[in-house]
């Protein structure tokens, strides 16, 4: 026997019935105490004990390697988490520094969300699309001002000169400059009038369609142009479909292609209205995967050269050789940005000295809503 098993064994107090017990013996014994009574004897208590010692080594050796393994998985998770949240919060980062950076003289700076998809990244996309409306908005303005100023400076500067010069005892010329002065402020005001319609085409209230009969529509514009010359007007084709649309708008835009047509005309001259359904091309591009509808103001003019068939689009842009009619040089402008506003196009061809052909193309889309 272990030395002093019977002395730990004789210290536990008297048991009532069988109880377990752990005592020291020179090393961990897990005891069973049974109290064994006959009559008219005295107590007998049977001692059953085993060697603890390796089991609790076990355990402790299983509680060291369960801390470890728990430390180790501790550490895993906070690193994964760094990551995790690090990758989340990133674009939170770039946001703050886009936010830091930007200003009202530079709204160009993005926020870099790459291609996550979560609700942070969509803050941040959502962010670079305010940034851009803000950036629009903004180059817009600078626009208009630079226009404005550019364009007004000149009949400000005739104003300024006549009155500088008029002497205001001689009542004819009095009247002569009073003439020549409301003739500048009119074209003053038909500019102002065309940079607030190109400052306002990017807006989404610009159009306000409703369901257009082409045919009807056709007709109408044509004895509206009929009055801006003596030219030789023709109707080439009205298009029998119902599209929606800004007849407004439209008009518009086709007004002013009658009336640059009548800049570049002479009274013997074709300038001739056309509309007409072009069916969707199959595999083609966005122009042709769709049914358009395609408006055009044709005349046998003067004629556009290729090398400035683009710039004519362009505000105040004018060409350079033959066309030197008076205007603001927006009117083709304004058409583009009708067209562009119904998700469409202006296009022209024409050769210079042999007439010209100006279209707009828009996508049908039918009074349901879809693609015709």
């Amino acid at each position: 026997l272990p030395q002093g098993l019977v002395a730990s064994a004789t210290a536990l107090p008297d048991p009532a019935g069988p109880v377990f017990a752990s005592i020291s013996a020179g090393k961990p014994i897990r005891v069973l105490v049974v109290p064994v009574r006959q009559s008219g004897q005295d107590v007998t208590y049977l001692l059953v004990g085993r060697d603890s010692s390796d089991e609790r080594e076990r355990i402790f050796a299983s509680i060291r390697a369960y801390a470890m393994i728990a430390a180790a998985t501790l550490a895993v998770a906070a690193l994964v988490g760094g990551l995790v949240a690090g990758r989340l919060l990133l674009p939170l980062r770039r946001l703050r520094e886009a936010s830091a950076f930007v200003s009202h003289d530079d709204l160009t700076r993005r926020v870099d969300v790459g291609h996550s998809i979560d609700d942070v990244t969509d803050l941040a996309r959502t962010f670079n699309t305010m940034l851009e409306r803000l950036d629009r908005g903004s180059l817009e303005q600078h626009q208009f001002m630079d226009d404005a100023g550019h364009e007004l400076r000149t009949p400000l500067t005739i104003l300024r000169g006549h009155l500088e010069l008029m002497s205001v005892h001689d009542a004819a010329e009095v009247a002569e400059t009073r003439d020549l002065l409301l003739e500048e402020v009119d074209r003053m005001q038909r500019l102002v009038a065309d940079l607030l319609l190109l400052a306002k085409a990017r807006q989404p209230d610009f159009v306000q369609t409703e369901p257009v009969r082409v045919a009807d529509f056709t007709h109408h514009v044509m004895d509206k142009i009929r009055v801006l010359g003596d030219r030789r007007w023709q109707l080439d084709e009205a298009a029998d479909a119902v599209v929606v649309a800004d007849p407004q708008r439209l008009t518009q835009a086709l007004v002013q292609l009658a009336a640059n047509a009548v800049k570049y005309t002479d009274p013997s001259s074709v300038i001739a209205l056309g509309t007409k359904i072009e069916p969707a091309a199959a595999g083609g591009n966005r122009w042709t995967a769709q049914d358009t509808l395609a408006l055009w103001m044709r005349d046998s003019g003067l004629g556009v050269a290729l090398e400035d068939q683009h710039r004519i689009f362009e505000r105040f842009g004018r060409a350079g050789t033959g066309r030197g009619a008076e205007g603001s040089g927006l009117g083709l402008a304004i058409a583009g940005a009708i067209a562009q506003a119904h998700g469409g196009r202006i296009s022209v061809q024409s050769s210079y000295g042999h007439g010209s052909t100006f279209s707009i193309r828009i996508p049908v889309a039918t009074p349901g809503g879809g693609p015709r």
